[in-house]
């Protein structure tokens, strides 16, 4: 795109390619998503630089990236231009909870969910529950955005993130049981697959844990995938093919690194 075709691309259309950039980065987890997410939202800010959905967008982008110190500057200035956007206090919680500041974090949060109870908010109080060890809460939580989900990734989102807390209870038959309705409503779905697949793994049921795996590898760009699948590979005494998913590790690691992944 030339530089007279950019200046007449209008804001919300380069914000709403930016943020679809950011959905297929999300579904794939392909890098180069990142990337020309950031050429848009960048473009955007340059015809307003307080535009909050490029800033917002930006933000989670650069949490995406590990870039917390970045994403948490750009998400307060959001609170700043729109102290009522729920979603800026979602992205400061996100960068806090990483950069170690758990309590900040948390009330970040607590206010987003005031702010607008959502899915969004839904998980991410489910996540600070399942840290604290209370399952019970997060599976509360949980339901209510399973209830609230309309679309299907969303719906087999809830069903993983209850399946690995029944895992963390050492309840696999019913974790496997969660993962199984995951990919009911979203078939290939690479989240579902890598955790049943962690699930077998963890009751000794290796061949099954390696076949779940595999798909997930072939499905998403994942170097922690790739990685657990070596794992597997290793346990299971196939060195030569431990090697070959150690080798794509590193391929991607190299292609995250380009595509600014710290």
């Amino acid at each position: 795109m030339s530089g007279e075709e950019t200046s007449r691309t209008p804001t919300n259309q380069l914000v709403r390619a930016g943020l679809e950039e950011q959905s297929l980065a999300r579904r794939t987890g392909e890098p180069t998503h990142y990337t020309r997410s950031e050429r848009a939202l960048r473009q955007a800010l340059a015809q307003d630089p307080n535009d909050v959905r490029a800033l917002i967008c930006l933000a989670s982008l650069a949490n995406t990236r590990h870039h917390f110190r970045e994403g948490l500057a750009l998400a307060r200035r959001v609170r700043s231009l729109a102290p009522d956007m729920a979603l800026a206090y979602g992205v400061m919680g996100d960068a806090l909870v990483e950069l170690g500041r758990f309590e900040a974090g948390y009330r970040a949060y607590e206010e987003m969910a005031a702010l607008k109870p959502s899915i969004a908010a839904y998980a991410r109080v489910a996540q600070v529950q399942a840290s604290l060890g209370e399952s019970d809460s997060a599976r509360r939580t949980i339901r209510l955005a399973l209830d609230s989900a309309v679309d299907a990734e969303t719906r087999a989102w809830a069903y993983v993130e209850l399946g690995r807390l029944d895992r963390g209870d050492l309840r696999f038959s019913a974790a496997a049981g969660h993962f199984r309705n995951a990919l009911a409503v979203s078939p290939g779905n690479p989240l579902a697959l890598e955790a049943w697949g962690e699930t077998e793994a963890a009751r000794g049921n290796l061949k099954r844990a390696i076949a779940l795996q595999r798909q997930a590898v072939a499905t998403r760009f994942s170097p922690e995938f790739a990685a657990s699948l070596g794992d597997l590979y290793a346990v299971a005494g196939r060195p030569k093919a431990a090697a070959k998913a150690y080798d794509l590790v590193h391929r991607q690691e190299h292609r995250l690194a380009q595509n600014g992944v710290d």
